[in-house]
């Protein structure tokens, strides 16, 4: 579950800090990429009501589209979070134990949704090929 950014423990003021900078600038755009669709937790039920919605209403495309854009997102954040580990890193360990914490929780979400997004996605297209 993500922490609104408001709540980091990494200090105020980082701008001699690249990692520090990068983890709170992905870890507000990480969470406004969930807010978007709610709790990761709920994306399996809320793809296949939509997926049932766009059947109904034949945009299918629309749909898949949305769905792909969004896991883009997320994978081009992932990205961003490893460019993390190449960067200078804060001296202070209670600091650069916060970073670490704060960007395995980033990637644990990120890449839980991808992967759930990803999933679905292929297992309609399948189940869509199956039935031409």
């Amino acid at each position: 579950m993500l922490i609104p950014h408001s709540h980091l423990l990494l200090p105020a003021s980082s701008s001699a800090n690249f990692a520090v900078d990068l983890l709170r600038e992905v870890r507000e755009m990480s969470w406004e990429w969930t807010k978007m669709k709610g709790p990761v937790s709920d994306w399996p039920a809320l793809l296949l009501a939509e997926f049932k919605a766009a059947s109904r209403n034949r945009k299918i495309d629309e749909f898949r589209s949305d769905w792909r854009s969004h896991s883009g997102v997320g994978k081009a954040l992932v990205r961003m979070l490893r460019d993390i580990a190449g960067s200078k890193l804060p001296n202070d360990p209670v600091v650069l134990r916060d970073v670490f914490r704060q960007t395995f929780d980033l990637a644990t979400t990120l890449l839980t949704g991808i992967g759930i997004i990803d999933a679905h996605l292929a297992a309609l297209d399948s189940n869509h090929a199956v039935h031409k």
